[in-house]
C-alpha cells in the first residue's frame, strides 16, 4: 500500500503539464487492446462454458434450457436459436486530466471549446482521501472489425466504425455537482449516513466476487455513483479514475446511450439490446490499457490496493484509457 501511494504521489508531483497523446500512444493502445482480447472469455454456448479464463469475473446469466426463441417481424414472427454469452469489448473510455486530450486517437483534439476544464488531483488532509476530477471520452472501438473476428455473429457490435460517442467537455451537467442532480435526482434519497455505510458491504462483495446490483448508488471501494459529475473522492488516484469511468457508464445508461445486454429482455426476447436507464454493475468490467496496462479485467468496485500498484508512472500526464467489457447475452442462429 505504501509503495502504491508513494508511486502515485511521485507521478502527480513529477508529471509535466499538457496532453501527452501522440501516434505512439495510439499504437500502444491498439496493440494492447488486441493483445488482451482474451478477456472475452469465458464464453458460453447453450449454457456450456467454453475456454475458462482463471482470475476474471464470470457468471451464468443464461441458465436453463439451451435453446431460445426471439420475436421477429412478419412473416417470420419467431426465431429459434442457441443461447450465447460473451464478454464483449466494444467501447473505450478515456478519463483525462487535460481537456480534449485523446491518447486513443493519438492527439490533442483541435477543439477550442471549454479548453480550460482541466481535471484535478488534491489530497485531503482530514479524510486522507484524494479528490480527483477528469473529463471523459466514450469511444466506439471496433476491435472485432480490426481483427476480423466474430463478424458473422449477429449478437456483437462488429460492423460499427471507430467514432467518438461522448465528450464531457460539451456537457455542463458533468462540470457541476449540483447540476448533475438534474440527471440523477434519486441521489437525494441515498445521501444519508445509513445508505453510505451500506457501501462498505458492496466493497466487500466487490473484493470477493462482484458488486451488488441492488446497491446502485455504490461502486464498491471506488466511491459513490452520485453525483454523476467529474468530482470523485477515493483512497487512490488510479482507483478514482476507475470510479469516474464507472460513473460515466451509469450516466450514459441514464441518458439511454448505453443499453442492457444481459438476461432475457421483457419484450423482444433474446434478439437485441434493450433500454436500461438504471445501470446493472455486473454487466460491466474494466481493463486499464494506458498508461500501464492490466492483464485481466476487473469488476466494478474492486479495491485499488489489489490492482493499482505502479499504474500511474511519472511524466504520463495523468490521462487514462480503459477498455469497457460488457457481458452480452443473445440468441445465436
Amino acid at each position: 500500500m505504501l509503495i502504491t501511494i508513494a508511486f502515485e504521489g511521485k507521478a502527480l508531483a513529477s508529471a509535466k503539464p499538457g496532453c501527452k497523446a501522440n501516434p505512439g500512444t495510439a499504437i500502444k493502445i491498439l496493440t494492447t487492446g488486441m493483445a488482451t482480447l482474451y478477456n472475452i472469455f469465458p464464453l458460453r454456448i447453450g449454457g456450456v462454458k467454453i475456454i475458462d479464463l482463471k482470475g476474471v469475473d464470470d457468471y451464468n446469466s443464461i441458465p436453463g434450457f439451451p435453446l431460445c426463441i426471439c420475436k421477429m417481424p412478419p412473416p417470420i414472427f419467431l426465431r429459434v436459436g442457441i443461447k450465447f454469452s460473451i464478454w464483449e469489448a466494444g467501447h473505450i473510455m478515456e478519463t483525462v486530466k487535460h481537456p480534449w486530450c485523446s491518447p486513443t486517437a493519438g492527439l490533442q483534439l483541435p477543439v477550442p471549446f471549454n479548453t480550460m476544464a482541466e481535471g484535478k488531483s488534491e489530497d485531503e488532509t482530514v479524510s486522507k482521501e484524494r479528490t480527483a476530477a477528469a473529463q471523459v471520452h466514450m469511444i466506439i472501438y471496433p476491435v472485432w472489425m480490426i481483427l476480423g473476428l466474430f463478424l458473422d455473429v449477429v449478437c456483437l457490435q462488429a460492423l460499427r466504425s471507430f467514432d467518438f460517442l461522448y465528450f464531457t467537455e460539451l456537457d455542463p451537467l458533468w462540470q457541476n455537482d449540483m447540476w448533475a442532480t438534474l440527471l440523477g435526482p434519486e441521489a437525494f434519497l441515498v445521501a444519508n449516513p445509513i445508505a453510505q455505510e451500506v457501501c462498505a458491504v458492496d466493497s466487500v462483495a466487490a473484493t470477493t466476487q462482484r458488486s451488488i446490483d441492488v446497491l446502485f448508488w455504490c461502486m464498491g471501494a471506488w466511491g459513490s455513483t452520485y453525483p454523476m459529475s467529474q468530482n470523485m473522492s477515493s483512497a487512490g488516484y488510479v482507483q478514482a479514475q476507475a470510479g469516474i469511468a464507472s460513473r460515466m457508464i451509469a450516466k450514459l445508461h441514464r441518458q439511454l446511450l448505453l443499453w442492457g445486454t444481459i438476461g432475457p429482455p421483457t419484450v423482444t426476447g433474446w434478439c437485441q439490446r434493450y433500454p436500461m436507464p438504471m445501470w446493472v454493475k455486473r454487466q460491466y468490467n474494466l481493463l486499464l490499457l494506458y498508461p500501464v496496462p492490466m492483464k485481466l479485467r476487473t469488476v466494478i468496485g474492486k479495491p485499488g490496493l489489489i490492482w493499482t500498484s505502479l499504474k500511474n508512472p511519472p511524466f504520463k500526464g495523468d490521462d487514462f484509457v480503459w477498455m469497457v467489457y460488457n457481458k452480452r447475452d443473445c440468441c445465436l442462429f
